[in-house]
C-alpha cells in the first residue's frame, strides 16, 4: 500500500501558484495592456512641447523663444527629464509595494495550506512510521528468542543456531502489519528471508540426516517449523527483498537459490546462482559448503547431467571423481586417531535414493586389518552397505568404494 507524500503534494501546489491559468477575457485584456502606455507615450512626445511653448507664450518670452530656440527647447528637455524621473520613481515604488504585496500573500497562502493539509499529512505519516517500527522490533525479538532443546526418537539434541523459535508464525505476521504501514521499512523483506530461509534449510538437512526429524515426543519440526509453510515463506520474503532492490551484495539471490533447489525448481535455482555471483564472485565459493551443496543438488533427483550443470557454474568437480573418494576412503582407514566415522554428501542414481543423503562410512578393526562399512537413512528406516542380512558386515576400502561409486554420486565430504 502506497502513502501519498505530503511534501509532493506541496510542491504540487506550488507549482499551480506559480503559473495560474487566466480566463479568456482575462487573457485579451493582457493582450491589448500595451497599448496604454503606447498611449501616453505619444501624448508625452507630442503635447507636452506643444504646452511648454503655450506657457512661454503667455509668460511673454516669445522672443527668446524665436531668439534662442535651442534653450528654450533645452529647458523643456530639462523639464521633461525630471518629470520622468520622478514618474520612474513613483512607478518603480508601486512595483515594489506591488511585489511585497504578492509576497506576503502567498506566504499566508501557504502558511494556511500547511497547516490545513501538510500538517494532518505529516502526522498521519509519523504515527504510521512510529506503529510500523514497533512492529518491527516485535518481530525481531521474537526471532532472537533462544531455541529449546529438541528431541528425536528419545535422544535429546540441541537444536542448530540457525534453528527458529517456536513463535516463528507471529514475527512473520509483525513484519507484514510493518511493511504494510510502511512499505519502505528498510531490510525488513531481506532479514525476515534470511532468517525464515535458514530454518528451512536446516529442516531440509535434518530430514536427510537423521531418520525420521517429525518423530519424537518434543519434535521441533514437528510442532514448530511447519516446512512447507516456512519455505514458502522464506521463499516470498526473499523474493520481494530481491525485487525491491535490497540485495546489495548477492547475499539474497545465493540463499534464494539454496531455497529454489530444496523445493525442486533445477533451472530458476541455476538463474539465480548466475545472478548472485554476478553480483559478488566470493558467493560463488560460499556456495561450496557443505550445507549448500546439498540443497543445490537436490532439483536434479540423480540426473548426472543437471549435477554436472551445477559444477560448472560453481567451478566444481561435480559428482566429486571416483578418485578423489577413493582416496578420501584409503586416508580415513589408515588414521590413528580415535573418530571412527567419514560422512558424506551424496545422491543415489540407478535407485531410490535419489535426494541428497547423508552416507555414514564407518571403520572396524578385525585382527589388525581395517575394514569399512556404510549406513545412510532412507524412508526412516536405516540401511547399510554391504546389507547384513548376507552375513557380511564390512569390506576392504577399495572394495566398499567401488560398491559406493556405482550406487551413489557423491557431492561433498561433512566438515
Amino acid at each position: 500500500m502506497s502513502e501519498g507524500n505530503p511534501f509532493q503534494k506541496l510542491s504540487g501546489f506550488l507549482r499551480r501558484s506559480d503559473r495560474p491559468e487566466q480566463p479568456p477575457y482575462k487573457a485579451r485584456a493582457t493582450t491589448q495592456s500595451w497599448m496604454l502606455p503606447a498611449f501616453f507615450l505619444i501624448f508625452a512626445v507630442l503635447v507636452i512641447p506643444m504646452l511648454w511653448l503655450a506657457i512661454a507664450r503667455w509668460l511673454g518670452i516669445v522672443g527668446a523663444v524665436s531668439t534662442d530656440p535651442l534653450g528654450l527647447l533645452a529647458m523643456i528637455g530639462s523639464a521633461m527629464g525630471a518629470i520622468f524621473t520622478v514618474g520612474g520613481m513613483v512607478i518603480a515604488l508601486v512595483a515594489v509595494l506591488t511585489q511585497l504585496t504578492l509576497q506576503d500573500r502567498a506566504e499566508r497562502v501557504l502558511e494556511d495550506k500547511y497547516k490545513t493539509d501538510l500538517l494532518p499529512e505529516l502526522h498521519k505519516l509519523m504515527e504510521r512510521r512510529i506503529k510500523a517500527a514497533f512492529q518491527w522490533n516485535e518481530a525481531k525479538q521474537i526471532l532472537q528468542e533462544p531455541v529449546r532443546p529438541l528431541t528425536y526418537s528419545g535422544m535429546e539434541q540441541q537444536l542448530p543456531a540457525q534453528g527458529l523459535p517456536y513463535r516463528w508464525t507471529e514475527a512473520d505476521i509483525y513484519a507484514r502489519q510493518a511493511i504494510t504501514l510502511y512499505p519502505d521499512l528498510p531490510d525488513v523483506r531481506k532479514h525476515m528471508g534470511l532468517d525464515l530461509g535458514m530454518g528451512a534449510a536446516e529442516y531440509f538437512l535434518a530430514v536427510q540426516q537423521i531418520s525420521n526429524p517429525l518423530s519424537g515426543r518434543d519434535s521441533y519440526w514437528k510442532h514448530v517449523a511447519k516446512p512447507e509453510l516456512l519455505l514458502e515463506k522464506a521463499i516470498g520474503w526473499l523474493e520481494d527483498a530481491l525485487h525491491r532492490g535490497e540485495d546489495t551484495n548477492g547475499s539474497v539471490a545465493a540463499h534464494l537459490a539454496l531455497l529454489y533447489g530444496a523445493r525442486g525448481d533445477f533451472d530458476v535455482m541455476l538463474e539465480t546462482i548466475q545472478h548472485a555471483i554476478k553480483a559478488d564472485e566470493d558467493i560463488r565459493d560460499s556456495l561450496h559448503h557443505p550445507r549448500h551443496l546439498p540443497l543445490l543438488a537436490a532439483p536434479c533427483r540423480g540426473n548426472t547431467e543437471q549435477i554436472k550443470r551445477v559444477g560448472r557454474v560453481l567451478k566444481k568437480d561435480l559428482p566429486v571423481p571416483k578418485r578423489e573418494v577413493q582416496d578420501s576412503m584409503t586416508s580415513f582407514a589408515k588414521r590413528e586417531d580415535s573418530d571412527t566415522t567419514l560422512e558424506w554428501w551424496v545422491v543415489g542414481q540407478h535407485s531410490s535414493v535419489l535426494a541428497p543423503t547423508a552416507l555414514t562410512i564407518i571403520r572396524t578393526d578385525h585382527d589388525g586389518s581395517v575394514h569399512l562399512y556404510a549406513q545412510y537413512h532412507m524412508h526412516g528406516d536405516r540401511h547399510y552397505i554391504p546389507p547384513k542380512e548376507n552375513g557380511q558386515t564390512d569390506l576392504p576400502p577399495e572394495e566398499l568404494c567401488q560398491r559406493l561409486c556405482e550406487r551413489f554420486l557423491f557431492l561433498c565430504p561433512f566438515i
